[in-house]
């Protein structure tokens, strides 16, 4: 794996400073949480205890029918459209013949009680002059009862519109009707059945209240609708039967109070919402700020705005925890029963709950109010979450900033210096590849880099070891110079020596091998010496040379055909390919290098075996090749074949041979600027030298 690669997946441990920020956002908002549960639950339970000697009003049972506050007047037109209730305000009621009804309950702020019936009916019947039947047509039955006094109101109408309203009295079988001037109210005929829209007086609201339709048929049969009785009553004497006997109403009726409500108002501040519930949760009062704080309420717009919607669902994301949280509303006029008995068994209960506002929650507590021992109702205080989402957003927007720069300035960083150290280890390595040219060469310079670090040091190390192998690799270069040179006085005192001790008549037939043998031994030595100064003065001349332009092609076709007189007992070969051959440098160069590579493949090829020389041209360079047939080179002496005293032919040779031949041939080729080559030939058993001579060199004249 690549350096930069490494240091850029360290660098990858840096998104650890998000984590540990965004578990310190969560920290914090988590204590501004409790926080704000203790300040609720401390409002709730101070709230609570100023309420202990206020009448609340009393609520039974679970049959209740719960009038809405309304905030604004309405218009009593028939329609519902100006009634801001949604579906979960709707009483609904069932008929027997599975006729619906629904009704709608609100109290005013004159105290007085509204109405909205919707009945589904496929035949609507209105009130004639000429009916003789009380029930004889479609009406609205209103029952109220205030203590134990129990009234009824009849509404009904000839024909859509103004709707006529008349009290109920039955004494002894009669039934008397009194106008009702403090119900008003219309009857809109739909293409469903009937709308109608009422306004009740408060004197003529009671604790309990029903109300429900009187269905008429032409069958003359009579059947309530709504919560009149307990159970829905069949025909016209039933149902004056059942308004004698003063059966008790079964839903009581809870309105907001406000005197009540009167008394929350102080105690609502900005964010938080009051409400007084009876021990059945419904909703007896409800106050909120009227006034915000202008500057908070801006600080939280703008962050709303501010914060991107990606961070804000991912800081959601973090901060929620596995638990989804309910929602919290008052629409139905009542808290939830499992919420309440929470509130009721704990005197200092509280609970989260869904915001209004996405991404924010809303914290719930809640205390009983008890008086004379008895638990009477409760305080419940809410307060959104506004604040704790500004501040929460702050210090969101304060930490993705900090840990973003501080990524990108930690990963730029580091891949920089990875890209810095990589580029110094690539040249490095790049300098030790180049200390061995293509031809095996150990280069002059070893540049050493000034740092001082480990690359510096390592650098410099190189640079040692690469003067400590120039100073031998030219020490060998120079000891056969040396060598023949101390070797030849010497080896010419023990010469003539050996002559003068030859031509002594006294000697013995054994003296005389004997002198022989050293005669032959100083002739060997003599050899090498000779071998040695050759490629000295090979070198001398190379340095001493006047290049000329010319003819290569001339000259290997006339060297060939010299070599097939010499060595008549080979087969050599010719292939020169036709075109122009003109090179700058000393043709003699040439020969000699043809004599050696020749030589070099006489040696190895058997009798009567091929030898074959060719040249080419290609578009920069002359190719000059030797093929001769027997034996492969080893592999692992393809690099060493062309440095001196260096030799693959077997011991058993009586030829002595000391490998100077192809380092001659080797410092032809450097002076001539081109490379030398050997390899085995493919497909053929043999080898092949390959001289690879540049068309332009130093020696051609710049035009």
């Amino acid at each position: 794996m690549r350096l930069h690669i490494q240091l850029f997946i360290i660098s990858l441990i840096t998104l650890a400073l998000p984590w540990a920020g965004c578990q310190y956002v969560k920290e914090m908002e988590t204590a501004l949480r409790s926080g704000q549960e203790q300040a609720v639950q401390a409002t709730a339970n101070a709230i609570a205890s100023t309420l202990t000697r206020v009448t609340w009003p009393k609520v039974e049972g679970e049959q209740v029918l719960y009038a809405h506050s309304l905030n604004m007047p309405l218009v009593i037109d028939g329609y519902h459209e100006d009634w801001p209730f949604s579906n979960q305000q709707i009483n609904h009621f069932l008929s027997l013949k599975k006729e619906s009804m629904a009704m709608r309950l609100g109290a005013g702020g004159d105290q007085a009680l509204y109405l909205h019936i919707t009945y589904q009916d496929d035949r609507v019947i209105y009130q004639t002059p000429m009916q003789r039947s009380l029930f004889a047509s479609d009406a609205l039955l209103i029952r109220v009862q205030k203590g134990q006094e129990h009234q009824a109101y009849l509404v009904r109408t000839p024909a859509p519109g103004k709707v006529i309203a008349e009290q109920i009295i039955v004494e002894e079988k009669q039934v008397i009707l009194i106008p009702e001037p403090d119900i008003q109210g219309q009857w809109q005929e739909t293409a469903q059945g009937i709308n109608i829209e009422l306004r009740i007086a408060h004197q003529r609201v009671g604790d309990r209240v029903a109300a429900g339709m009187v269905d008429y048929d032409f069958i003359n049969q009579v059947q309530t609708v709504g919560a009149l009785f307990n159970e829905p009553v069949i025909g016209e004497d039933s149902l004056i039967a059942a308004l004698a006997g003063a059966e008790p109403i079964p839903y009581q009726l809870v309105t907001p109070t406000p005197h009540l409500k009167a008394l929350l108002s102080p105690f609502a501040s900005l964010g938080q919402q009051v409400v007084l519930v009876t021990p059945q949760g419904w909703v007896l009062a409800s106050a909120k700020p009227k006034n915000k704080n202008t500057a908070l309420a801006e600080d939280i717009e703008q962050h709303h705005i501010v914060v991107p919607y990606w961070q804000r669902t991912l800081l959601h994301w973090i901060l929620s925890s596995s638990e989804s949280l309910p929602k919290w509303s008052l629409r139905s006029g009542r808290v939830s029963a499992e919420f309440m008995q929470h509130v009721l068994q704990d005197s200092l209960a509280s609970q989260w709950f869904q915001g209004s506002k996405q991404y924010t929650n809303k914290v719930v507590a809640g205390t009983p109010v008890v008086q004379d021992d008895q638990v009477i109702g409760a305080v419940l205080v809410a307060n959104a979450s506004d604040e704790i989402v500004s501040l929460t957003d702050k210090a969101w927007l304060g930490m993705i900033g900090v840990t973003f720069w501080v990524i990108i300035l930690v990963v730029v960083v580091l891949v920089g210096y990875a890209v810095l150290l990589s580029s110094r280890i690539r040249r490095l390595s790049r300098l030790a590849e180049q200390v061995l040219t293509a031809e095996g060469q150990l280069a002059q310079v070893f540049p050493a880099s000034k740092r001082k670090d480990e690359i510096g040091d390592l650098s410099r190390s190189f640079k040692v070891l690469h003067q400590r192998l120039w100073d031998y690799m030219h020490y060998l270069q120079s000891l056969s110079s040396k060598l023949a040179h101390e070797l030849r006085t010497p080896l010419a005192v023990m010469r003539s020596s050996l002559e003068n001790l030859e031509m002594e008549n006294s000697l013995s037939n054994t003296a005389k091998d004997y002198v022989l043998r050293a005669k032959d031994g100083a002739d060997r030595l003599r050899h090498l010496i000779d071998a040695m100064s050759e490629a000295k003065r090979v070198e001398q001349s190379l340095a001493q040379a006047e290049p000329e332009c010319f003819p290569l092609d001339q000259v290997v076709n006339g060297m060939v055909l010299a070599y097939q007189d010499v060595y008549s007992n080979h087969c050599l070969q010719v292939d020169i390919q036709p075109g122009s051959y003109s090179l700058w440098g000393e043709a003699d160069f040439i020969v000699q290098l043809l004599d050696k590579l020749v030589d070099n493949a006489v040696d190895f090829t058997p009798a009567q075996g091929l030898i074959r020389i060719a040249l080419k041209h290609e578009q920069e360079s002359y190719y000059l090749t030797v093929f001769n047939q027997g034996s492969s080179l080893p592999d692992s002496m393809r690099d060493q074949l062309f440095d001196s005293l260096v030799s693959v032919r077997k011991e058993t040779s009586s030829k002595q041979h000391l490998g100077f031949g192809l380092h001659i041939a080797k410092l032809i080729v450097d002076w001539f600027q081109g490379r030398i080559m050997a390899e085995n030939a493919e497909g053929e058993h043999g080898v092949i030298f390959t001289v690879v001579l540049p068309k332009i060199n130093r020696y051609t004249p710049v035009k």
